[in-house]
């Protein structure tokens, strides 16, 4: 490191003694440096010196800044490189394709650049130990490429807020661990119908991509189908068009806590499960006890506000504003809002 600027380094350095009792043999195997240090320069290539070393977490330091050492590509123990929140620059190292045990990889909130169609996203090959992989708030550009699907024992991939663009490649529908998927504020576009096959997934944020432009992605019945165990779901502003999905607030998705489809073209009527469905589905498997957040505002949904809409209990946040509604002989005033809700 160049200096410390100001402040105290607190540095955390784990050790294994190798069963030598009086420490001769102890080697360094974390090196871990939380938020409250001030640091600044860059990160020495003589860590490759740490040949011992498993794990680096340096977290929220913006003196820190300069490239990833390519040096790292030669620790070949490490399971965990964590840089986030620096202001680290420059491409992320091909070197790390040498890196067999990886586990886990969160870059995110910097400055790497780079270009999927330059390779950068190719040391990910083959990687199928890696179980997080986040790259979110950078400038990674370009397509993702089909080498993600190779990546089977992932549970979490962000890559949030970058600049790739052109369709989910189909190899995606081969994670099947992968519970956590975040590629918003991006310009993905494309068919959505790979992910189906994504049966392990609980949060899906895909908010602020362009997926239904020249109606690559219409929203039908079958839409998210197969993905029951989500739970967290925004696909707002994403120019989908088609029905409303009223199924994916039907008792198959039971454990939806968060549901955001606003900002898009969506049409039809709103229907939901009717009371003795909700009931039946209540006693089964507790369908409506989750479900806190619901915004569909902003779309071209029709018909009246259905009444069953009050059955969900802990219901904290609805959205239908901006839509087309008519108001029903039950309306609080002509307002169209049934006199259920209050």
């Amino acid at each position: 490191w160049s200096s410390f600027n100001g402040g105290v380094l607190a540095l955390g350095l784990g050790c294994d003694d190798d069963g030598d009792p009086d420490g001769e043999g102890r080697t360094v195997t974390d090196l871990i440096m939380p938020s409250l240090n001030r640091l600044t320069g860059t990160l020495p290539s003589e860590l490759r010196h740490l040949r011992h070393l498993k794990r680096i977490f340096i977290h929220k330091n913006k003196g820190l800044r300069g490239t990833i050492p390519t040096e790292l590509g030669e620790l070949s123990e490490l399971r965990m490189i964590a840089l986030m929140d620096n202001a680290l620059t420059g491409t992320i190292p091909q070197e790390f394709s040498s890196l067999e045990r990886l586990e886990r990889v969160l870059l995110d909130s910097n400055g790497l650049t780079g270009d999927t169609a330059e390779g950068a996203l190719d040391w990910i090959e083959g990687k199928a130990n890696l179980i997080h992989l986040s790259v979110g708030f950078n400038n990674i550009i370009g397509t993702l490429p089909e080498s993600i699907g190779g990546l089977t024992s992932l549970e979490l991939l962000s890559l949030s807020d970058n600049g790739l663009h052109g369709p989910l490649p189909t190899s995606i529908g081969a994670l099947k661990s992968l519970k956590f998927l975040a590629l918003d504020d991006n310009s993905l576009t494309g068919d959505l119908a790979v992910l189906g096959k994504l049966s392990n997934l609980t949060q899906l944020y895909l908010e602020s991509n362009p997926f239904g432009e020249s109606n690559a992605t219409v929203v039908t019945e079958t839409f998210l189908s197969g993905l029951e165990r989500l739970r967290h779901v925004d696909l707002s502003n994403c120019s989908l068009s088609g029905r409303v999905p009223s199924h994916l607030i039907g008792t198959n998705y039971a454990e939806l806590e968060v549901l955001d489809l606003s900002l898009n073209s969506l049409e039809g009527e709103l229907v939901l499960p009717s009371k003795d469905e909700y009931a039946a589905a209540w006693n089964e498997s507790g369908f409506g006890s989750t479900l806190s957040y619901l915004s569909l505002g902003s779309n071209h949904i029709g018909g009246t506000i259905p009444t069953e809409i009050g059955l969900f209990g802990n219901l904290t946040v609805l959205d239908l504003s901006r839509n087309s509604f008519v108001s029903a002989a039950n309306s609080t005033k002509g307002s169209g809002i049934p006199s259920e809700l209050g």
